[in-house]
Formats: structure tokens, sequence, C-alpha cells
């Protein structure tokens, strides 16, 4: 293992990954790693202070970089920002209270979602909404949503996971017994449930589910 600083005295808990460059923000800044050194690239974005603006996430897939920016003065405070070459280009951000999960899919859409707000979708040229009743899901709040190794999208909610394929929403699980805390899919297509004491593993058509007492399990990777 080597090892290597970081860019000041803090630490990130989101690093991003695309081209084998890594992404991170860091003290209200954007900074990437090419193996070797870091450098700011935060470049137009108003820093502002710490109660002032902000970048909220960095978002990645093997083409592009993005970041969602919250600017508190302003009345429309958030925007989401795209790299390009040595500065960001402003996309903007639909008018909507509590967006607070995004993820970036490996078709250049960014998604959104929030507290009883359904799903947004950037399809590289409009915001689109998903309302959780054209989707199809019964559980109006979604925990998170995720991009797996294979470029796809998944939001899953206390009661299902489901993802978006060929332009429409498709559940891929659904339990209503106990509470989704998270979950995985590896590159094989097995899928992998987190409970709070219990860990389920789909395999070859087999389920198989492990109970563990008091854990209070919370992530999976």
């Amino acid at each position: 293992w080597s090892a290597f600083d970081f860019p000041d005295n803090r630490t990130s808990m989101q690093f991003v990954i695309s081209k084998n460059t890594i992404y991170t923000n860091l003290n209200n800044s954007v900074f990437q790693f090419d193996g070797s050194n870091w450098t700011d690239i935060t470049y137009n974005l108003d820093k502002g202070t710490q109660f002032e603006a902000g970048i909220e996430t960095v978002l990645a897939n093997d083409n592009n970089v993005w970041v969602v920016y919250n600017d508190y003065r302003q009345k429309q405070s958030r925007d989401l920002y795209k790299l390009n070459k040595d500065k960001w280009d402003s996309i903007g951000m639909p008018e909507v209270d509590h967006l607070f999960g995004f993820a970036a899919d490996g078709n250049d859409n960014i998604w959104a979602h929030g507290e009883s707000q359904g799903i947004r979708q950037y399809d590289g040229t409009n915001w689109i909404e998903h309302k959780f009743e054209d989707i199809g899901i019964e559980y109006t709040y979604i925990q998170g949503v995720k991009t797996l190794k294979n470029g796809q999208v998944y939001f899953y909610s206390p009661e299902q996971i489901f993802t978006y394929e060929n332009n429409a929403f498709k559940i891929v699980y659904e339990d209503k017994t106990e509470q989704i805390m998270d979950f995985d899919i590896d590159s094989d297509n097995n899928l992998v449930v987190l409970y709070r004491n219990a860990l389920l593993l789909t395999k070859g058509g087999n389920t198989t589910k492990k109970e563990y007492e008091n854990q209070n399990l919370r992530s999976i990777t």
C-alpha cells in the first residue's frame, strides 16, 4: 500500500472515480487525484464560506463528472454543474425542496430523489419528473439511490428495490415483513439484501438468509 496525503488536514468521506482519476469534495472545493498528485479543480465555482455555499456531492461515471452545488444565499439554492475541461457548466436543478439523494448512471443520466417528491431524472437535456403513482411504487419514501458496477441505477425503499431499464421502472425485490437497510448486486447478478438483523443472499435461484441478533446492521459494500 502507498500512502498519499490529502490536500489539507481535513478528510472526505466521498470519493468517486472517472477515467482512473479520483474526485472528492473537500473544504468547499473539488479535488482530483491522478495517482500522484491532488489538484484543486474548483475553477469557477464560488467557494463562499461554510455557511454561505458549498459542494454538496460529487457524481461521476466513466464519461463525466458533476457536482451538486448549494448556494444558501440564493432563493433557488441548488444547481447541477458538469465538468468541461477547465470549467464547470451550469445545468440547473428543478425547484423542488428536500431533494437529498443523487446518482449518475452509465448513460449520463442524473437521478435525484427526496421525501414524498418522487424521482427526478436529468437525461442530458431536460429534467423529467417520475411520480410515485406512475412508477408503481407503494412506499412513498426512498431511502437511497446508488449506481452499481454495471452502470445501472437502483433505488430502495424500506420495502422494495427497483431499477430503471428500457425506459421503465422495474421492481427487482420486495419484502413487506422487514425493513430493507441496504443492498448490493454483484457481477454475477446475485442480490444481497441487508436488514437490521439479517443478511439475505440470492444465488443461482436459491435464497439464503442468515440472522444476526442485536447487530443493528446499516450498510453493505
